[in-house]
């Protein structure tokens, strides 16, 4: 057995996150297939030649329950990091006019998604492509919703991150592929099939190995997939027991429901930005998020249950999300689905719908 010469532990958070293995010949973090990750084994890469003669790399997990566990626990790494930083401000976040501008102290609130998606060499995770049109869109100074990323890819952060830039993941044999409009699973993993469908070819929405929420809805209301954003809306606070605008700050709120084969899920993310000279910069502040999200039957739209989460935190980016593992088949229904409660401080609640 190799002499171990030190054990590097990355405290992120009472959960395995990160753990090097550090040895005389090594010092960096193991990249073999088949590594532990924030709990998760087997993590793997599959690769493919697409029609235009480009070798693409997805990430490959055992089955479905992998992809969102790992999601899940890559939620809870990313929020411990935000609040270990932000911890450090705790009494200056008690007057509601103050806030932090992570740039200026050199803080990435997007440091776990960088470090996992390093570890597989040749993939390119959607969430770098949403990143480059992101900061193109907080370039300008007025920021216009039709250049937010959120308006073509409306998903969490983790779900950016274990996508590769095509919006491709395989679970066993099954390469799938998730889009705004909904999913398809090849079940077969045929890359023909996927080709096929990448070059616009819906025909193969109609073969036996393929499952898809494309073309099939509910009872004409009811929806497998829902976003919608409120874009920079200025930040509350209290000054003096009245509640005022923030004459350079903005909140914006982006809410999203998808129901896949496997699970479904609601979202709700609310993002801090200040106004500087230099474009719009992320920044942090103390809120209270309450989300619910409402489910209903695919056929007629009756309502079955409601789904939960409540989170108070420190941070610029904060989502409460609230998921039902292997009831896919439920549905969201426009204006009904998703209800956050946002409470920038205790004496007052705003609330936004979808």
């Amino acid at each position: 057995m190799k002499k171990i010469n030190q054990l590097c532990l990355l405290a992120i958070t009472i959960m395995s996150i990160f753990i090097y293995s550090c040895s005389e010949e090594s010092g960096i973090i193991d990249n073999a297939k088949t590594t532990k990750m924030y709990g998760i084994s087997n993590v793997d890469t599959y690769s493919y030649i697409n029609d235009k003669g480009e070798n693409i790399t997805m990430l490959k997990f055992e089955n479905s329950n992998e992809f969102v566990t790992t999601m899940e626990l890559l939620s809870q790494n990313n929020d411990a990091h935000n609040a270990e930083f932000y911890s450090r401000f705790e009494e200056d976040f008690k007057n509601d006019t103050f806030y932090v501008i992570e740039e200026d102290y050199g803080f990435n609130n997007q440091e776990i998604y960088e470090r996992f998606e390093n570890n597989f060499s040749g993939f390119t995770s959607l969430r770098r492509v949403y990143v480059q049109l992101e900061n193109i869109y907080l370039a300008d100074k007025e920021l216009k919703e039709e250049k937010d990323p959120f308006n073509k890819y409306p998903f969490t952060r983790e779900e950016l991150t274990l996508l590769n830039k095509y919006g491709e993941v395989k679970f066993g044999d099954t390469i799938v592929v998730i889009t705004k409009d909904g999913y398809i699973a090849i079940t077969d993993g045929d890359v023909v099939t996927l080709n096929k469908f990448h070059n616009g070819e819906r025909g193969i929405l109609d073969q036996q190995n393929v499952m898809t929420n494309l073309k099939i809805e509910g009872g004409g209301e009811c929806l497998s997939t829902l976003s919608g954003m409120d874009i920079c809306i200025p930040k509350l606070f209290l000054n003096n027991g009245q509640v005022i605008n923030h004459p350079f700050m903005c909140i914006g709120v982006y809410k999203m429901f998808n129901a896949y084969w496997f699970y479904v899920r609601g979202n709700s993310e609310t993002r801090i930005y200040v106004n500087t000279t230099h474009g719009w910069k992320a920044a942090g502040a103390k809120r209270r998020m309450s989300g619910y999200v409402n489910t209903y039957s695919p056929f007629d739209c009756v309502f079955e249950y409601q789904l939960y989460e409540s989170k108070l935190g420190t941070a610029h980016s904060l989502k409460v999300s609230s998921s039902k593992w292997w009831d896919g088949h439920l549905r969201g229904k426009q204006g009904q689905t998703i209800r956050l409660e946002l409470r920038p401080f205790d004496s007052y609640t705003e609330v936004y719908t979808l």
